[in-house]
């Protein structure tokens, strides 16, 4: 049996679940287990995509947490090589996040599979399904009715900043950077007439520091704690995007499903790691440097 361990985020939790549901369609012995607490497992209260987890699943797991990231090599060492004679094994997402077929080969025993997987050709089969189930519920919040109906009438752009966790980890920094944001928001404007940006971000006061007293520029600033995930329901909306290096705004953009958008993007996701398939290749990559 494969299973799909998923964990982090909403985004996080989406790729994860797009790439179980491409592998179970190749392989129906294929589950999925989430590692989070229920309390942060976003993807039920969403779009009704139940929770899954059992004691064994989580004890096997913590077993080949240790095998595949001790510190001890000697215990990595013993308890890989147990766990391998009884058919049981991990495999691991490379930090470049490229697509390899290799991940849909089915192993004999059970074989877990632990990475973003944000790729969308891990999910070339299954895009009808993923558009079906990834649906946000509708809001009665009447400044989500405004924010939407303008992202709707206007030559709207997606412009999403991420600071927050990312301060604390420097391979995620250096890599969105003010002239990065520059080069994009300057893009659209050569290629969009009237553009309206309306900026999403985790750190709202720098964003109003950023932009507030351009006309152009809408801070979205109302979507917060258990509603955060608001914000992705509104990038959808939106014709064109300028995307951080964060899988919310990645799905953000892909369930914005018109053909004729733009989607902007960094180089790279994680600071000097080559990210040869992390986004669609018909998006445009830009230069923070």
């Amino acid at each position: 049996m494969d299973v799909i361990v998923i964990f982090n985020g909403l985004g996080n939790q989406m790729s994860q679940y797009a790439f179980y549901l491409e592998k179970r369609l190749r392989n129906r012995q294929t589950t999925y287990f989430v590692l989070n607490p229920r309390s942060t497992y976003e993807l039920e209260r969403l779009f009704g995509i139940p929770y899954r987890s059992n004691l064994m699943c989580r004890m096997i797991y913590k077993l080949l947490d240790k095998a595949y990231f001790s510190n001890h090599i000697r215990l990595k060492k013993i308890l890989r090589t147990a766990l391998n004679a009884v058919g049981i094994r991990l495999i691991v997402e490379p930090i470049t996040r490229n697509y390899s077929l290799s991940n849909f080969t089915h192993h004999p025993g059970l074989t877990f599979y632990r990475g973003g997987w944000h790729s969308e050709l891990n999910f070339t089969s299954v895009v009808t399904e993923l558009r079906r189930k990834f649906i946000f519920p509708p809001s009665d919040d009447e400044e989500f009715k405004r924010i939407s109906a303008l992202i709707i009438r206007t030559q709207s752009i997606s412009l999403h900043i991420r600071r927050g966790d990312y301060l604390d980890y420097s391979e995620y920094q250096g890599v969105c950077t003010e002239e990065y944001y520059e080069r994009a928001i300057e893009y659209i404007r050569s290629h969009v007439e009237n553009p309206v940006f309306f900026v999403f971000s985790d750190d709202k006061e720098y964003a109003i520091n950023k932009f507030s007293g351009d006309d152009s520029f809408r801070i979205v600033d109302f979507n917060t704690g258990e509603n955060s995930w608001r914000d992705m329901q509104l990038m959808s909306l939106c014709r064109h995007h300028i995307l951080a290096n964060s899988t919310f705004s990645w799905w953000g953009a892909w369930l914005d499903s018109a053909p004729e958008k733009i989607v902007l993007h960094p180089i790279y996701h994680m600071r000097d790691v080559p990210t040869r398939d992390f986004y669609p290749h018909n998006w445009i990559g830009i230069s923070g440097e």
